[in-house]
C-alpha cells in the first residue's frame, strides 16, 4: 500500500545537489492496468499500480536489465527522464524532489510518502512546497508519460 502526497514546487532557494539522488528512467507498458518499467542506477523494476489518488495498492518487483530491455520495446507512451533528490524535511519524513527531463523538461514536483492517514493529517508541507496535486490526475506519472514539451509551461501542466 502507498500514500503518498504530491506538491508543485513554489522555490528551491536551497543547494539541492548536496543531496543523496539517483537518476529515474521510466514508461508504460500499460496505462489501465498501470503497470510501468522502470530503472534506477543499476536496478531494474516493474510496478503495477491500482487507481486511486492519496492511496493506491503497489506491487513492485526487482527485474533483470536484460528483462527491462525487452520490456522496454512493449512502451506504449513517452519515455519520463528525472533526477529524485532525496531531501530530509521536519519529523523524520523525506521529500523527493523529481526534476524532469526531455518531453517533460520545466516541471518539478515533490512527493511526501507516509505509513497511516494519521500522519498525512498532521502533516506541515514546507514553505518551499507549492499547491497539492495529490488529486489532480494530469499530474498522475502515467498521464505525464503521454504530454509533449508544449504541456508544460511555467512548471506546471496545461490543459
Amino acid at each position: 500500500m502507498e500514500i503518498e502526497m504530491k506538491y508543485l514546487v513554489k522555490k528551491i532557494d536551497f543547494n539541492i545537489h548536496s543531496y543523496k539522488n539517483n537518476q529515474i528512467i521510466q514508461g508504460y507498458i500499460s496505462l489501465d492496468p498501470e503497470i510501468r518499467i522502470r530503472n534506477i542506477g543499476d536496478k531494474y523494476f516493474v510496478t503495477e499500480k491500482s487507481t486511486g489518488d492519496l492511496i493506491r495498492k503497489e506491487k513492485e518487483y526487482q527485474i533483470t536489465k536484460r528483462d527491462f530491455l525487452n520490456k522496454s520495446k512493449q512502451i506504449i507512451s513517452n519515455l519520463i527522464k528525472k533526477r529524485r533528490y532525496y531531501i530530509p524535511i521536519l519529523d523524520g519524513f523525506i521529500a523527493e524532489l523529481d526534476i524532469y527531463e526531455l518531453e517533460l523538461d520545466g516541471l518539478i514536483t515533490v512527493e511526501v510518502e507516509f505509513n497511516d492517514l494519521k500522519l498525512v493529517n498532521n502533516f506541515m508541507a514546507p514553505e518551499w512546497f507549492g499547491k497539492s496535486i495529490t488529486y489532480d490526475k494530469k499530474y498522475k506519472n502515467k498521464n505525464l508519460s503521454k504530454l509533449n514539451k508544449e504541456k508544460i509551461k511555467n512548471g506546471k501542466v496545461i490543459d
